[in-house]
């Protein structure tokens, strides 16, 4: 239905171009779908050379919680620490059972079963058929998912009219004209709404983009991309994409400085965005 919001302004100006609505419709969702693959495509390239180079960086890590662990070696942070694992071993202290006199019967055990010996464990023969078709069936699930919304997309832009007419109808024939403009109405005004929306939120990746390329952080595009599709997310969503290139930077660089330079960053960027642009 989002997407049918966004997509019906393009339908709306090709078919004013002198496109048909069919021509419109398919030439539209064609163009998104190809958008979407593209991005997504990139994305997964990124991903996977992130997820690969991610033990490079270790030493920087550890330096990193080193330096974390001599800044709270304060005696305020000895204190605190010490009454979190006193409270921590009275939590886990186990509970004295209650005993039955069933409890306290006396079994024999053959002494062959009280000698020590080891577990024997008998080997799983893996299937791989099996992981196969575990794989299969979630990559189908998800086809068919994409594809039932890629069909009521379609179905949605081409009845558009006729999916109004019928709303019309359920308000009364004595209001159909009324109805009729006060639907149109809140359509543009909802279409509008989402579009700005999705051009705030890119802008705003893009702009991250950008700022983390200059910082040389890498991955500067999957961040930026995250970091525009999470803030849909009202409130924490900004902040929730902030956490990767934050990470990354804190992951890669010895110093301090790029990850303060990051965070520094997009504090400014959401504050101009939030009260100058959104506003706007």
């Amino acid at each position: 239905i989002l997407l049918t919001f966004l997509l019906n302004p393009v339908v709306k100006k090709l078919q004013q171009r002198g496109l048909g609505r069919m021509p419109s419709v398919m030439l539209a969702v064609f163009a998104a779908g190809l958008a979407i693959l593209l991005i997504g495509s990139l994305v997964a390239r990124q991903v996977t050379i992130l997820v690969a180079e991610i033990p490079q960086n270790t030493q920087n890590i550890k330096a990193k919680v080193q330096t974390l662990r001599r800044f709270g070696s304060s005696q305020f942070a000895t204190q605190f620490e010490k009454m979190a694992e006193e409270i921590s071993e009275t939590t886990t202290e186990p509970v004295a059972e209650k005993t039955t006199p069933s409890d306290n019967a006396i079994v024999d055990i053959p002494a062959e079963k009280t000698a020590d010996s080891d577990p024997v464990t008998a080997p799983s023969e893996s299937i791989p058929w099996l992981s196969l078709t575990g794989y299969l069936s979630s990559a189908v699930e998800v086809l068919a998912t994409l594809a039932f919304s890629l069909i009521l997309l379609v179905v949605f832009l081409i009845a558009r009219d006729d999916l109004r007419d019928r709303v019309v109808v359920l308000a009364g024939r004595a209001r159909v004209a009324v109805t009729s403009k006060a639907l149109e109405d809140v359509t543009e005004r909802i279409s509008r709404y989402l579009l700005m929306v999705a051009m705030l939120n890119g802008s705003f990746g893009i702009m991250l983009g950008f700022g983390l390329f200059f910082l040389q952080v890498p991955y500067a595009f999957l961040w930026g991309f995250m970091a525009g599709s999470l803030r849909f997310i009202p409130y924490i969503g900004p902040w929730i994409g902030a956490i990767g290139p934050i990470g990354m930077a804190l992951a890669t660089t010895p110093g301090w400085f790029q990850p303060l330079a990051v965070f520094g960053f997009v504090l400014v960027l959401e504050l101009v965005s939030n009260n100058i642009l959104e506003p706007l």
